[in-house]
């Protein structure tokens, strides 16, 4: 009692230390704090937190002021909180509500959905908050954070009765952590030695597991437990390692000694060092870098290597976070070297950067030695624009942002400057008018950021005495002076007062298109003499084309035919096109083409480009590109085309104005009724497709039509560059900025009409396009069909569009005259298919009868233990099977080498059916014993698959497999030969897995992200058994853009459930959906699009009344479908993978195991094929809406998992497997109970990478695939009652791994067990018997093997072997670390035979009297004659000729021998 008071007593002395810090800087601001504390029903908004108040605030105020986001609090209802919206309600001390009370009366206060008051509840709030207050790190103590989450979830639903037992078991918790700090001191003492010397009071620092620090001189006292060590001379050398303290210890380092580091220098791009300051003293430095430099490739690091250990072992590295997130102090950086670069070191602007750059040593103790400097950048504001003007001429200044001095020169007395900062925040100093007082004058602009760094600019303006210059113009020409910064200089009276000494330019321009240009430096009372321009045309030829060859080239339109006299042409230039290419001719001149550059992309947009063009006019030779002249897009350009020569100094050049105009276009155009998109014909009927350049098209509609709806896209729509967008559409004259679902309404009484859709863009100068939609009307028949049976079902498509025609009450309605095609099928019976049937002009009924399928008497109804991807239509892979759960209790029974690699000839994933594993690989079908992995049949099918990676099917006798190119091929299950074939119209890749259910079966087909595929239903009956490869027909598809991959259906009477691909490229734009079908006639009952992104790449499990599925967007999904399969709702959860990068979520292909309201999934890392990279195992709690725990794998487990509950009753657990798929591709086992929040059957691994090594709690690793078997494991597990896990790799193996056998048994004797000696063994009537570790038995006798050469008399205890043991698993004994591929011994057994000894037989003495007489040979005849029964013995003896058997010529030879005839017998001999 007493230390249980004590550490209580201690526990409230650590809260109190853990609040002091808040309480003494709220006595400065604020009176006081309560905690806060906001949910809903699935998750907790805002954990319990601190909101500070001042003296006389309300709640509502002092939330106001809080860093929380409320939405409706000023109004007393707050309905949102930090973005999630909902009803809520509040409640806090004694029940109360009103957010007006002051805030000083509040302790703890609750936003919740639910009114769940108890004085309890609020003490477990403060007393969570208290919790997370606390600086001793008891959040890392596992009991008190399990506690924590514990009450974190437990708070939702908190009554006075559960709230109670959650605040006891936190505070329990906290004081044992308490005691736990509390507990026994150890004294751990360090001694050091540097360059052989020892250190004096070295300092030693001790670090727990839980973030606890200990430092002290020469020693310390800590508790007993694992510790991260440092010892340092109290500078800048450490040397680290780890330390296990159960009593006194010591710890003994070698420091480091001496200058490590040489020169350090940061870098910038042109190998420039940035200013620096070097204290070698005492090892730091400091480095300021311009506020420009960003996070690539600005800052270089060059550190010159010293006086090392080791110059191949001692790593240089730098230890910060980039500004990415990611932890860049495992990456070895360069010794010497000028091209390191410190990527994501910092980014734009003013932030800087502390870091430590370390050289680290690892010495022949293990530790780890290091000597630091400690880095820091500071940020030095900078200009992004500086000009400097005087009397409205801008002066010449080449502006640069890191060039700080400037040289001008001015005739003027004032000169105004002006800057523009770099930073918004920044203060310049030193713009606006300068008055000049002197000749020279120097002039500082200023620049300062926050941080109190400046940069300083420096102009050296000299004031100078203009000097006159005046210039001899011929006559009818005028000129323009421009300075060196491009500013014209305007003469006064005919004179130009310039700036002597520098350098101008003269132009002189005579009928608008004919210029010269000469350049001069400005002296007094010069005259400059300006050269005539010449205006006799030098361009003889112009052509644009859209590309530069003239074997694919198309020529541009211009408005009129060239003529060299006239300077100004329009080309028109669709917005389609992105290339410009040009020919000029002249007579030697030079032409450039001048333009400002057009592109989508920001960094290459509206760029000055001059072009030379080399290309004379000819339709075979090449045309010059002018790069950049047009982008995709509605806006135009201008092309300077210039001719020009240069004599004596003078340019004589001549212009000729090029506009390019956009002709416009839509890029897509679509016109719909409310219920279907419509298909274009041609006038007569014929299927057409849009073309942008195509500006008629017809449409058919019924009559009673009242509006199309028209949707449209347009080349560029983006906002990029100001190139993009502009584009809007008039719809009958009505502007539609956006051209989606644009309504036109119609005339129900005419039978013609015409819609129009009018193409504009902002660019004025832009050739707008209109494009006309015909409608013809007509008044729809009804057909009706009716068949024989009943319940066959009619796919009705039109031959226009391929669009189904769905049937409504019982009629289908079509357009008179129009074509169509259909299919009749049905289970059992054979299916027909009519193409290109013409509707009749008036309602009718159509009769179709199918033929009776003849039954195939070949197949036969196996049993099958699991007979698709999952174990049945549920998709829930939870068994009862008793599956190894420890590694010693697993091993490797057999592995078999089927195909190889992981695409075309990939062996596939296996099913189990009669006993039997059934699988593919390339073109064949194999068939194979599950428990000796031996091949007994393969077959050929059609083709390849796709990579393997669905199992095939079994339903009714029949093996279905999905091949390529959107094929399905079904095999007899017994003999595996071919019934049928099923090719898809679209094909694609078969990566939806194949469902059965009531006749049919179900599958979809993938033929790229963004492009079409189907999902079908076919009928599973072999409809003729004399043909192999009869051509199925399907009984309905369904077509969705992006397809199915991996997506599964669930399947009932009522309906089917698939998830489909988004239908955008990668998986963060596109949004997928969840469909369901009349399953029988494949009308699509209901459709949900999600409201988050990502493909859905799962099959759909059925649990308790709900369905549940995942998404390579990273979410967890749950709809409810009512009876008739209406999707009501789905709601969603958000995976976790160690990050929360969008363009990397958490995704998952995995279908949901689902138990106890608890889903087993895996998660892709941050990197799908990276190793430890945020892949895990999820566990999810279902009721609750949250995620119960996640804990990290080695590889993505991206297939799905399988549970059994066979240990449940014993254990309260139950064990779900998985696969990393990560070579070599781990089978892992979670241990999981409900109310379990973190992992408890786990594995460490540890793993290094860039230097960097890491430790890894995850699932415990049961089994693993070594050697040849090693590889990325796509599959999911499968198993059979005995406990054995079925898989394949991408090793090619099929393997089965399964409960170690403890021994075998011979439970019946042969019915032979005596032998002689040369006799081989017989097994007729033995019985093996196998006895597993799971406690399972089975009859192994047609699998045992034994010795079959010929027995010895030492043959008595016989070996019987099972071979079927390969290798496991293994704990080390002493490292506690698991060994792979561990060679495991095949079960034995003895048998005890008896075996006579052939060398004592003595031949012819068959009566053993020792004499071979007579008696022997009338002996032999009587057994001849069936009067005596011989012995074994007898046999042998009386078998003197050694014919094998005993006869009269037996005795004869006896008689022979006894009257000394012979001396031996033929069979001695």
């Amino acid at each position: 009692m007493h230390k249980r008071v004590m550490a209580l007593l201690l526990s409230l002395v650590l809260l109190l230390s853990a609040a002091m810090p808040v309480t003494a800087m709220a006595a400065e601001e604020y009176a006081g704090s309560f905690v806060l504390v906001a949910m809903n029903a699935n998750s907790t908004i805002v954990e319990p937190t601190r909101i500070q108040y001042k003296s006389g605030q309300t709640i509502q105020q002092a939330l106001a002021d809080s860093d929380i986001d409320f939405v409706g609090l000023e109004n007393g209802f707050v309905y949102e909180i930090n973005g999630v919206s909902a009803n809520y309600l509040l409640y806090y001390d004694k029940g109360g509500y009103k957010l007006d009370a002051p805030a000083s009366s509040v302790k703890a206060l609750c936003f919740h959905v639910s009114s769940t008051y108890s004085d309890a509840a609020i003490q477990l709030i403060i007393q969570m908050a208290d919790y997370l207050d606390m600086t001793n790190h008891v959040q890392n103590y596992p009991a008190a954070a399990s506690a924590y989450a514990a009450a974190l979830k437990g708070l939702r639903t908190a009554t006075a009765d559960s709230a109670g037992p959650l605040l006891k078991n936190l505070k329990d918790a906290i004081a044992e952590y308490a005691a736990l700090l509390d507990g026994t001191k150890y004294t751990v003492s360090a001694t050091a030695t540097q360059n052989g010397n020892a250190v004096e009071a070295p300092i030693l620092s001790l670090t727990d597991v839980y973030g606890n620090v200990t430092t002290g001189t020469g020693s310390v006292q800590v508790i007993a437990g694992d510790y991260k060590f440092c010892v340092s001379d109290g500078g800048y050398n450490r040397t680290e390692g780890t330390l296990t303290v159960s009593a006194n210890a010591q710890v003994s380092a070698t420091l480091p000694y001496g200058e490590w580091f040489g020169n350090i220098r940061l870098l910038d791009v042109d190998q420039e060092p940035y200013r620096a300051a070097q204290n070698r003293a005492n090892h730091t430095a400091q480095y300021w870098i311009e506020d420009t430099a960003n996070a690539l490739s600005s800052v270089y690091l060059n550190v010159v290597m010293g006086n090392v250990p080791n110059t191949k072992t001692t790593r240089l590295r730098t230890i910060y976070t980039g500004t990415n997130g990611k932890d860049m102090s495992g990456i070895s950086r360069s010794w010497n070297s000028t091209a390191t670069s410190l990527t994501y070191l910092l980014t734009s602007g003013m932030e800087g950067k502390t870091f430590a750059l370390e050289a680290q040593y690892t010495g022949s103790d293990g530790y780890t030695q290091i000597q630091s400097y400690d880095v820091t950048v500071t940020r030095v504001p900078t200009l992004k624009a500086l000009a400097a003007t005087a009397e409205g001429t801008k002066l010449p200044l080449e502006f640069a942002p890191n060039t700080r001095e400037y040289s001008l020169k001015t005739v003027s007395s004032t000169v105004d400057i002006d800057a523009a900062p770099f930073g918004e925040a920044y203060t310049v100093t030193g713009t606006g008018a300068v008055q000049l007082t002197g000749d020279t004058q120097d002039h500082m602009i200023q620049v300062a950021a926050p941080n109190g760094e400046q940069s300083t600019y420096t102009l050296h303006i000299q004031k100078v005495a203009s000097v006159p210059v005046t210039l001899a113009v011929p006559s009818g020409t005028t000129v323009q002076v421009i300075n060196g910064a491009g500013s014209e200089i305007a003469p006064v009276d005919g004179i130009y007062h310039l700036v002597p000494g520098e350098s101008y330019t003269c132009i002189a321009t005579k009928n608008t298109w004919y210029h010269t240009q000469i350049t001069f430096t400005a002296s007094s009372g010069l005259n400059v003499s300006v050269p005539e321009p010449v205006t006799a045309d030098w361009l003889t030829g112009l052509a644009f084309y859209n590309g530069t060859y003239a074997s694919s080239r198309i020529a541009y339109t211009a408005d009129k035919t060239f003529s060299a006299a006239d300077h100004t042409y329009n080309y028109t230039v669709s917005d389609w096109n992105s290339s410009v290419a040009m020919q000029a001719t002249t007579d030697g001149k030079t032409v450039t083409a001048l333009y400002q550059t057009q592109s989508t992309v920001p960094e290459t947009h509206d760029l000055a480009q001059t072009v030379t063009v080399t290309t004379p006019v000819s339709k075979t030779g090449l045309a010059q590109s002018l790069t950049y002249a047009v982008a995709k897009a509605g806006y135009g350009q201008t092309v300077t085309v210039r001719i020009s020569k240069t004599e004596n100094g003078t340019t004589y050049y001549q212009d000729y104005d090029v506009q390019l105009l956009r002709q416009l276009h839509l890029s897509s155009l679509t016109v719909a009724t409310k219920d279907e998109t419509l298909p274009f014909v041609t006038p007569k009927g014929a299927t057409a497709r849009f073309d942008r350049d195509t500006t008629d098209y017809y449409v058919k509609v019924d009559r009673e039509t009242t509006a199309l709806y028209l949707s449209g896209t347009y080349p560029n729509s983006s906002a990029d560059t100001a190139c993009c967008g502009g584009y809007y559409a008039k719809v009958n004259g009505v502007r539609y900025d956006t051209l989606e679902n644009a309504e036109a309404a119609l005339n129900t009484d005419l039978y013609n009409e015409s819609i129009s859709v009018q193409v504009c863009h902002a660019d004025t100068g832009s050739i707008e396009l209109t494009y006309t939609v015909h409608v013809q009307k007509s008044d729809p028949i009804q057909l009706t069909i009716q068949t024989t049976p009943a319940d066959a079902t009619v796919f009705l498509t039109n031959d226009l569009n391929g669009k189904r025609i769905v049937e409504k009450n019982g009629t289908y309605s079509l357009t008179p005259g129009g074509s169509y095609s259909y299919t009749t099928t049905c289970a059992g019976y054979i299916g027909q298919k009519v193409e290109h049937y013409t509707a009749p002009d008036k309602d009718g009924t159509l009769s179709i009868t199918l033929k009776k399928a003849p039954t195939n008497d070949k197949l036969i109804n196996f049993d099958s233990a699991w007979p698709h991807l999952r174990q049945n239509n549920e998709n829930n892979g939870v068994v009862d099977y008793k599956t190894p759960v420890y590694a010693k209790d697993a091993e490797l029974y057999w592995a078999t080498s089927i195909g190889s690699g992981y695409d075309v000839n990939a062996c596939g994933c296996p099913i189990l059916v009669d006993g039997a594993i059934y699988t593919y690989s390339g073109s064949r079908i194999y068939k194979v014993d599950a428990i000796s992995g031996e091949i007994l049949i393969d077959k050929p099918m059609d083709h390849n698959s796709s990579f393997a990676i669905n199992p095939p099917t079994y339903a009714n006798g029949m093996i279905f497999v999905g091949l390529s190119d959107g094929t399905i091929q079904a095999f007899d299950a017994n003999t595996l030969d071919s019934l049928w074939i099923y090719r898809d119209s679209i094909g694609g890749q078969p990566n939806s897995s194949i469902v059965y259910h009531d006749g049919y079966i179900y599958t979809g087909f993938w033929v790229g992200e963004i492009n079409e595929a189907h999902y079908v239903c076919l009928s599973a009956t072999d409809e003729d058994p004399t043909q192999t490869m009869e051509e199925k027909l399907p009984t309905w598809y369904y077509t969705s853009k992006g397809g199915f991959y991996w997506a599964g259906a669930y399947v009932c009477d009522d309906f089917l459930l698939i998830g489909t691909d988004d239908g955008a490229s990668g998986y963060t734009t596109g949004k997928p959906s969840l469909l369901s079908f009349n399953p029988k006639t494949g009308e699509l009952l209901s459709s949900y699009k999600m409201n988050v992104t990502g493909d859905i790449r799962s099959s759909i499990t059925h649990y308790n009344g709900k369905y549940y599925f995942t998404s390579k967007g990273g979410y967890f999904f749950e709809a409810t479908v009512d009876e008739k399969g209406t999707i009501e709702d789905v709601r969603t959860l958000k995976l976790y993978n160690y990050d929360d990068d969008p363009a990397n979520p958490a995704m998952s292909t995995c279908t949901p195991t689902i138990y106890n309201g608890r889903a087993y999934i895996g998660i892709s890392g941050t990197a799908q094929f990276g190793a430890y990279s945020g892949h895990n195992l999820t566990v999810i709690d279902i009721p609750n809406w949250e995620i119960a725990y996640t804990v990290r794998t080695h590889g993505y487990p991206q297939t799905s998992g399988v549970l059994t509950t066979a240990y449940e009753e014993e254990t309260g657990c139950v064990y779900v497997y998985f696969f990393d798929n990560f070579t070599p591709g781990k089978l892992r086992v979670l241990e999981d109970k409900p109310g379990q929040t973190e992992v408890s059957l786990k594995t460490m691994e540890t793993y290094t990478a860039s230097g960097k090594t890491e430790t890894y709690t995850t699932p415990y690793n049961i089994f693993t695939p070594s050697g040849a078997q090693a590889q990325y494991a796509i599959c999911s597990p499968i198993m059979d009652e005995y406990g054995t896990i079925y898989f394949k790799n991408d090793s090619a193996y099929l393997m089965a791994v399964g409960s170690t056998i403890e021994r075998i048994e011979v439970t019946k004797l042969p019915d032979k067990t005596t032998y002689n000696v040369k006799d081989t063994f017989d097994p007729t009537g033995m019985q093996v018997t196998a006895y597993y570790a799971n406690g399972k038995t089975r009859d192994v006798t047609k699998y045992v093997t034994w010795s079959e050469k010929p027995l010895k008399a030492s043959d008595t205890d016989f070996q019987i072997t099972f071979p079927y043991a390969m290798y496991q698993n293994r704990e080390n004994s002493d490292t506690l670390e698991m060994e792979y591929g561990v060679h495991c011994d095949k079960p034995m057994t003895t048998l005890t035979l008896t075996i006579a000894d052939q060398s004592a037989v003595k031949y012819g003495d068959v009566n053993a009297d020792g004499i071979i007489d007579v008696s022997d040979a009338m002996l032999i005849c009587q057994i001849y004659l069936g009067n005596v029964t011989p012995t074994d013995t007898q046999k042998k003896a009386a078998d003197v000729n050694g014919d094998g058997t005993m006869d009269v010529s037996d005795a004869m030879m006896v008689c022979q021998y006894y009257l000394g005839n012979i001396t031996k017998f033929p069979v001695e001999q």
